[in-house]
């Protein structure tokens, strides 16, 4: 069973590898073929072709920042997973509500994610909680030197 979650896995690792680069390649292979025509010159189709991997790049982040958005805003401190009004949000629970691979991957990375606010969040009380805790056995450690020492 392991070896076909594996192969799965592989296989759509190869698929968003190959629908992230085929546009790049099918817009290259246009601007090659505008190129060899003589329709447009070098200077331009050099500009083309940074414009269209500026723009790749562009969608490639924003993907990534939408998939990261509640991790990050786990370590800023922000609680994403509570909010309903952040398009973020709305954008992971679109995508998690579909029934393909990237919806699977989606609502496994949320889980995780999730799990992950969890553990963060309850380090942040215990922190919280050592921090009265240590304040408090302070005081009364004084109380009691003072009481038993000076007074």
């Amino acid at each position: 069973m392991d070896i076909i979650r594996k192969k799965n896995m592989r296989n759509k690792i190869i698929f968003v590898g190959f629908m992230l680069f085929a546009p790049l390649l099918a817009v290259q292979l246009v601007i090659l073929w505008l190129l060899s025509n003589d329709i447009i010159g070098i200077l331009v189709a050099a500009i083309l072709t940074v414009v269209v991997i500026i723009a790749m790049m562009t969608a490639v982040i924003r993907s990534l920042w939408t998939f990261f958005y509640p991790l990050v805003s786990i370590f800023l401190g922000n609680n994403a997973q509570k909010s309903n009004d952040n398009k973020m949000i709305n954008k992971i629970n679109k995508l998690s509500q579909r029934s393909d691979g990237v919806g699977e991957m989606i609502r496994t990375a949320n889980t995780a994610v999730t799990d992950f606010a969890d553990v963060i969040t309850g380090i942040k009380y215990s922190i919280e909680n050592l921090e009265s805790v240590s304040a408090e056995f302070q005081s009364t450690f004084h109380e009691i030197f003072y009481a038993e020492y000076i007074g």
